[in-house]
């Protein structure tokens, strides 16, 4: 059997960074904040998606059940900086409007919130995500939300992959599993464009994994995006791009 290890995780110090930037010397200081960590995420995301239920005009029960969306305003991430008792948030979304609110309104809301809930001062960043088809959280969730809308998987695949090559990606690949169109047997399917070295860790991949909840059961995506090769400094740039010059001229030419 294969060993599959995340890409983030594989890349951490190299060209990927923590989601969460602070440091406890003691033991239970640090067991104590991932888990807050984690509480404070899903809470941003369940708080962001209750509000826009509460615009639309719904309430809660009946927005849940028509609003199926987990991530409606888009974010790929959310990264948690620590000084003292304080927090800085830093959200990265493709639809920073949504979140912020009029004259930044809903942000204020959403620190209260954090306080009441926590007890915590929070500052926080709303980022935008220029290009949402370079990000796999984004193309995860707009497969995801497709595929609930009882879209075809190839189509949905397929058109996908090609928007990521066009923005500029030079490999991606999604693969799906579950039942499928509802088929009796689940079983995987995936696609690949360009080329998705999972083993170079000087390789920039961006992974990520999202569900979608259909009539016929739970379908699986996951994406990986290739955008190239991070390097240190330029001379191990200019070495990388001298092996691969000396790669092509020692292929054999098609007679």
């Amino acid at each position: 059997m294969g060993q599959k290890v995340h890409p983030k995780a594989l890349r951490l110090g190299i060209n990927k960074y923590w989601d969460s930037i602070w440091f406890f010397p003691k033991k239970k200081d640090y067991q104590a904040a991932v888990i807050e960590d984690h509480k404070i995420r899903n809470f941003i995301f369940s708080y962001i998606r209750k509000s826009i239920i509460k615009k639309m005009g719904l309430k809660a029960k009946e927005g849940s059940a028509k609003f199926k969306d987990p991530n409606p305003a888009s974010i790929e991430k959310i990264i948690i900086g620590r000084k003292s008792n304080n927090l800085h948030i830093t959200i990265y979304t493709s639809k920073p409007a949504i979140i912020i609110g009029k004259r930044g309104s809903d942000i204020e809301a959403l620190k209260n919130a954090i306080f009441k809930e926590f007890g915590k001062e929070a500052v926080i960043e709303v980022k935008e995500v220029e290009h949402p088809d370079l990000s796999a959280k984004l193309v995860a969730h707009s497969i995801a939300r497709q595929l609930e809308q009882r879209v075809s998987f190839r189509r949905a695949m397929r058109a996908a992959a090609i928007r990521v090559i066009r923005v500029g990606a030079q490999g991606v690949r999604i693969e799906v599993a579950g039942r499928l169109d509802g088929a009796e047997l689940a079983r995987r399917e995936r696609i690949i464009l360009g080329k998705v070295p999972l083993q170079t860790l000087m390789a920039d991949i961006d992974y990520a994994l999202d569900e979608a909840m259909t009539k016929w059961g739970v379908i699986g995506v996951k994406v990986w995006l290739y955008k190239g090769m991070t390097f240190k400094d330029e001379e191990t740039k200019k070495q990388f791009e001298v092996l691969e010059k000396l790669k092509l001229a020692s292929m054999p030419k098609e007679i």
